[in-house]
């Protein structure tokens, strides 16, 4: 495997583990109930933690890996010659 396929697939790997990370967050469920006082607020806590840092990892993996280059746009630019300013009639119109 090349360098940028490994580096988008990590990219794609980050991505996932924080959606992944995110709806055990948000869900209802946990895997330790809240109900048991300590332990299961320690198990929310590590999760959001675990948010946290997955959000960095994510942020970083998919910066490097050039994945947003896939998505990236060039905006078109308007030449000068090209660009005509809304006549004052049609202003007053408004």
């Amino acid at each position: 495997m090349d360098p940028i396929a490994k580096k988008r697939l990590m990219a794609g790997l980050a991505v996932f583990a924080w959606f992944a990370q995110a709806l055990y967050v948000l869900f209802p469920l946990d895997l330790i109930p809240d109900l048991i006082p300590i332990i299961g607020w320690v198990d929310d806590l590590v999760a959001l933690i675990g948010l946290g840092v997955t959000t960095i990892w994510m942020v970083h993996t998919v910066r490097t890996s050039g994945l947003l280059e896939l998505f990236a746009f060039e905006p078109d630019v308007i030449e000068a010659e090209d660009y005509s300013p809304i006549p004052p009639d049609v202003l007053r119109s408004l």
